[in-house]
């Protein structure tokens, strides 16, 4: 707060420094030249040459009042359409399953690149992405309710996961490290194997449901759907948005889609009760309809 203050009184000093050197220069040129003719040229040249920075410091005003008005314009926009997709957002449990041992995945993760905000596959949707999104999966549970990739326990962690491959034959992941009390679950830690058919009856899909009209808000919107494979019922769905309130500003090596994470609905979890988690999105809600 004291920088503060010193600053503006600074600015200030600074402001009457050059209103009192104006001053002077004007009576100097009004006092030195000889003859009328004389003054009117030297007032005109001073006037001439002080008018330049003011104009163009004018001009910058201006071009920064109308982009504050624009940005303004945005987000209040942004605002109303967020409201409106949040009044559709949340979980919806039709059915719940005991006993699931594990999940199949009709579409993975690929990486998303974040650092290209206008490129981002799916910003309102899970954060892990690659191969740690199937490795969320086999994360078990800790007395705190909360799960980690750590390997210190298999609670509530899924046996299997599967994927279709390119060529269309299943694939099937597992956990198989034999010391589970000392490494960390990587994906270079599951075995996988190609089998037949698929042995998991559930299905879960994640799509990115955003509309132009959300792009150009920066609002951003995923759906996860938990299936029956069998009978193809949608047996529990999950909706959520998320809006950068700065509007797609990356001034300050600022990341859009990072930031939008505050603004989300339904609220994510926040680590230290400050900082959005989507990490895991995806097995926090499927472990809520399929329960190992």
């Amino acid at each position: 707060m004291g920088d503060y203050w010193l600053t503006q009184f600074a600015l200030e000093a600074l402001g009457w420094f050059f209103i009192g050197a104006f001053g002077l220069a004007l009576l100097l040129a009004t006092w030195l030249p000889k003859g009328v003719k004389a003054k009117l040229i030297a007032v005109a040249v001073l006037l001439g040459v002080t008018a330049v920075p003011v104009v163009n410091q004018y001009r910058e005003y201006q071009r920064a009042q109308a982009a504050a008005a624009a940005y303004k314009a945005r987000l209040q926009a942004a605002r109303a359409l967020l409201a409106q997709r949040c009044a559709q957002a949340g979980e919806k449990i039709y059915k719940t399953v005991q006993g699931a041992r594990g999940v199949f995945l009709t579409n993975l993760r690929p990486f998303d690149d974040m650092s290209r905000p206008t490129e981002a596959l799916d910003p309102a949707g899970d954060g892990s992405t690659g191969p740690a999104y199937i490795t969320t999966f086999f994360a078990g549970r800790s007395q705190e309710n909360s799960w980690s990739t750590t390997g210190r326990n298999r609670i509530g962690a899924y046996e299997f996961v599967e994927t279709q491959a390119d060529d269309g034959e299943i694939v099937r992941y597992s956990d198989e490290r034999k010391n589970l009390a000392e490494e960390d679950l990587f994906f270079e830690k599951l075995s996988s194997t190609r089998v037949p058919r698929r042995s998991a009856r559930f299905g879960i899909e994640w799509s990115n449901i955003s509309t132009p009209d959300d792009k150009q808000l920066w609002i951003a919107g995923n759906r996860i759907r938990v299936m029956d494979l069998d009978t193809q019922e949608v047996i529990a769905e999950r909706v959520a948005y998320v809006m950068d309130q700065g509007q797609g500003s990356t001034s300050g090596e600022r990341s859009p889609w990072s930031f939008a994470l505050y603004n989300a609905c339904p609220e994510l979890p926040k680590l230290h009760g400050r900082y959005p988690q989507n990490y895991g999105l995806t097995r926090n809600f499927v472990e809520k309809v399929l329960k190992p």
